[in-house]
């Protein structure tokens, strides 16, 4: 099995991924704050702060990518994905609401699932709350499909859906 560098030394080629001028690349400890207040606000910020260090620790082991989403060197979005030892998860998948309906957020999604299948997983998760529509919509237009449904602690249904990526 071909091992890859996880993330890449080059993910200039990520890029290929998104229009002009929109980049990504991984995340790093210097995005929490931005990160924060741009995509993920409505979480308390040391609660965020411990789960995004935890994710930065885990990708620097190759257990995962957070990617960082610009447009022209500001943060716009995020999206991370998570690795099990065959298979993966799409989580905390954000774009900012200026540029939502460009195709950014299909793009991440693209690019993850691109990542995913570098890292030979054979498929991959992805949640969603059963009141957004519009988010499960995009995950079924993506090649995802309705896995399971499951009841959260607050009281919501989510959905979590799944695609076979090998």
């Amino acid at each position: 099995m071909e091992s890859h560098r996880f993330p890449p030394a080059d993910y200039t080629v990520w890029n290929q991924f998104f229009p002009s001028p929109i980049t990504a690349r991984p995340a790093q400890l210097e995005d929490t704050q931005p990160l924060h207040q741009l995509c993920y606000s409505e979480r308390p910020f040391l609660r965020f702060q411990h789960h995004f260090h935890h994710c930065l620790k885990q990708q620097a082991r190759g257990r995962g990518i957070w990617l960082a989403l610009q447009h022209r060197r500001r943060l716009i979005g995020a999206g991370h994905l998570i690795t099990y030892s065959h298979e993966g998860e799409l989580a905390d998948l954000f774009v900012h609401t200026n540029y939502r309906s460009q195709g950014i957020g299909s793009a991440m999604i693209h690019l993850l699932i691109h990542i995913a299948q570098q890292q030979h997983l054979n498929a991959l998760e992805i949640g969603v709350l059963a009141t957004n529509h519009r988010a499960y919509h995009l995950y079924q237009r993506l090649g995802f499909t309705l896995d399971r449904q499951i009841q959260l602690n607050n009281g919501h249904t989510a959905f979590i859906l799944r695609q076979d990526i090998i």
